[in-house]
């Protein structure tokens, strides 16, 4: 059952717990620590078979902010559901148990959306790679800085640049980067879908966006989401990556277009977001998890490459990511077999000492300062021979960036 019950200036931190023993630690000892002492966390032990409710049931003793909710396992939106049930405060906040954040995230989300009185604040956010030597782990930092550093919006112009948004700044589609407006969430009656493994997230940021009188947006990055270094041969394969994505794509636009017409520039946008996000499932059939067999794979890139909103998507689309640029080549006459082929090729690719020097430099200069070429030049030498990252370099420089067809040719 739903809690009306508003305590003003309180904020509700809602944390799922499920199995992650080792970072949970972490994870709550960033949380108590917070520069902002007028906070509920609210725990919700989803059914762990590890030492995970014993961590919460220890801190709760250390802590009376800390109430313990322990459910049986029924997946992170209903651990969030429950959150939200027994959320008391004037603001909310969402925290996976194998993240941090930073001390002073809560404060200054709070002083932002009271200073200019706005439903949601959203702050950048820092994926730190994990591996077993600390010295070795690798930081990605995603923020707002492409749009500014401190951005206020009311609902329409955020409406209006939506599509811009989600395309270059990668902060709309997690909730976690994020401070609500209780108020919002329960007038609206908003809870997570339950029957969605993926996305869910964003649906619930879309269904809250459509309520809001406004949001700031900072490019400090907050949040910081902790990953454990995989091999990309055994990631985990999804058989609807596809059509989930699509889903989500389509409910967007739709939620667009509830309040406005689409710009032509949004257009372009989303299509380039499209995508990037068709390729992101070509590349999920390479997974060392996916058993489909060589027929069905195939079966699956024409399914995704003849699909009808791609197609529409990619006449839109003008640019599209330098390690994707390569399907141009084959999209046009849905060459199913050069894709399969190419597909397989990056998978098994191993990079020259000389191609893993070069890539090293780029990634070191990009740490210090964003340059578009230098990324272009990055990526096409994953993918790519030293000579041909040369020419396609030099063809982009010349102003022949759709020329590619002059390098087959070599």
């Amino acid at each position: 059952m739903e809690n009306t019950d508003i305590v003003k200036n309180l904020v509700s931190i809602i944390i799922p717990v499920y199995n992650t023993e080792k970072y949970l630690g972490y994870c709550l000892n960033s949380v108590v620590s917070q520069t902002y002492c007028q906070i509920e966390i609210i725990l919700v032990n989803d059914g762990s078979t590890d030492n995970s409710l014993t961590i919460c049931q220890n801190y709760a003793k250390i802590d009376d902010r800390i109430s313990i909710i322990t459910i049986g396992n029924g997946g992170v939106s209903k651990a969030r559901n429950v959150g939200l049930d027994a959320a008391k405060g004037e603001f909310v906040q969402f925290v996976d148990s194998d993240d941090v954040i930073r001390s002073n995230m809560v404060e200054c989300l709070i002083q932002l959306m009271e200073m200019y009185q706005v439903d949601l604040a959203v702050c950048g956010f820092k994926k730190i790679k994990l591996s077993e030597d600390i010295g070795r782990a690798e930081t990605v930092t995603l923020s707002t800085g492409i749009m500014g550093r401190e951005c206020v919006l009311t609902r329409e112009l955020l409406l209006g640049k939506m599509g811009h948004i989600l395309w270059k700044t990668s902060t709309l589609e997690s909730m976690t980067n994020k401070m609500f407006r209780r108020t919002i969430i329960e007038d609206n009656h908003i809870r997570f879908l339950t029957d969605l493994s993926l996305g869910e997230d964003f649906c619930f940021n879309m269904d809250c966006i459509q309520y809001i009188n406004g949001v700031v947006f900072t490019s400090e990055a907050y949040y910081y989401y902790l990953q454990e270094n995989k091999n990309a041969l055994t990631r985990k394969y999804r058989s609807d990556l596809f059509d989930n994505q699509m889903f989500l794509i389509e409910r967007f636009c739709n939620l667009i277009k509830e309040f406005m017409k689409i710009s032509r520039e949004e257009e372009r946008e989303i299509a380039e977001y499209t995508i990037a996000k068709m390729m992101q499932s070509l590349y999920n059939l390479t997974s060392g998890e996916c058993s489909l067999s060589i027929f069905e794979k195939k079966r699956e890139i024409a399914r995704i490459i003849n699909n009808d909103f791609v197609r529409k998507a990619y006449g839109k689309a003008e640019y599209i990511e330098p390690k994707y640029e390569w399907i141009r080549e084959y999209i046009e006459f849905s060459d199913i077999q050069s894709i399969y082929e190419r597909l397989l090729s990056v998978k098994m690719q191993r990079p020259t000492i000389l191609k893993k020097v070069l890539i090293k430099m780029c990634d070191a200069i990009l740490r210090v300062h964003y340059i578009k070429f230098i990324e272009m030049i990055r990526e096409s030498l994953k993918i790519r021979s030293i000579k041909k990252t040369i020419i396609k370099c030099f063809l982009k420089l010349i102003g022949k960036s759709k020329g590619y067809d002059e390098v087959r040719a070599l």
